[in-house]
């Protein structure tokens, strides 16, 4: 790989995977799963190497990912976003496949260097990657059914939520609270997924498919609403099995409280700067619950 390969593929992340915004989204996920599953099963001087080789490790996942997307979505992009590098040729699509596969043996290189136990974790993670990447091998089924395809595609996060359990200890607790850090997980990225794809009018285009267009502007972001209040209920629920304070609480119903009037107030207004707002609030939602957890097992124990 020359040294022009690799100028173009840091344009390719510099566009698609910006890591000023990337790095605070995965740090903080993958720093807030690791404490909240320390107060289920507690060890002495959990920070230590094997850490830090998990949090790149869990960058590079979400980078895969996002290579993998690229090469997935080349054909629509051609039509609906020919400015994307693929698209315009920055990186042709057998460069993004050969970075892909150096991605995936440096994932497994490092996670040798953590554990055998968490390789195997992680092999569970890239072969569900893998097979979204194929689209379950039935793509025309699933493209026309917008609902479905995101269902299937959002248990990578379940995965990925368990490959960082396996970082930090190599047993993991099935428990009531172990289930909803992976319930929380699972619905934080269909929210992101349904959000993102709930549009105003003027944004909708003619061959994208969004949750907006199939089943109305007010009844989509709605739908979102409700998928953001069962997953406010596991958060509060998660707090008082594992006895977290009032911070903790207050900070997450603080935010439920703003993302309902935001909601409402985009389905009254609908124009681009609530329609911006309801989706920063929606993607940001991961960052904030994964913060306020930082904050409430370092600072606040």
């Amino acid at each position: 790989m020359n040294k022009n390969i690799i100028f173009r593929f840091l344009t390719f992340i510099n566009e698609r995977f910006p890591l000023y915004t990337h790095l605070l989204l995965i740090f903080s996920f993958y720093l807030g799963t690791i404490l909240l599953f320390s107060k289920i099963n507690p060890v002495n001087n959990w920070f230590n190497y094997k850490i830090i080789l998990g949090m790149v490790n869990i960058l590079l996942i979400f980078l895969q990912l996002r290579v993998f997307d690229e090469i997935k979505d080349y054909k629509t992009d051609l039509v609906i976003h020919p400015e994307r590098p693929l698209a315009r040729g920055l990186l042709s699509l057998k460069e993004a496949k050969i970075i892909a596969f150096i991605i995936i043996l440096i994932e497994i290189a490092i996670s040798f260097f953590i554990s055998m136990f968490s390789t195997i974790f992680l092999l569970f993670v890239l072969i569900y990657s893998l097979l979204m990447y194929k689209e379950f091998f039935v793509k025309e089924f699933l493209s026309k059914r917008i609902f479905l395809y995101a269902i299937t595609h959002t248990p990578i996060t379940g995965l990925i939520i368990l490959y960082i359990f396996s970082i930090y200890h190599n047993i993991i607790k099935f428990n009531l609270p172990t289930s909803f850090l992976l319930i929380i997980g699972f619905f934080q990225a269909i929210i992101f997924e349904f959000s993102r794809k709930t549009l105003i009018l003027e944004k909708e285009k003619d061959k994208m498919d969004t949750y907006s267009k199939r089943i109305g502007f007010t009844k989509a972001t709605l739908l979102v609403l409700l998928i953001f209040l069962i997953t406010l209920f596991f958060v509060l629920y998660l707090g008082i099995l594992l006895k977290l304070s009032l911070f903790y609480l207050i900070c997450n119903i603080s935010y439920g409280i703003l993302y309902i009037l935001i909601t409402i107030v985009f389905i009254i207004i609908k124009n681009k700067v609530m329609m911006n707002t309801f989706h920063l609030l929606s993607a940001f939602f991961i960052v904030f619950f994964n913060i306020i957890a930082i904050a409430e097992v370092l600072w606040l124990k």
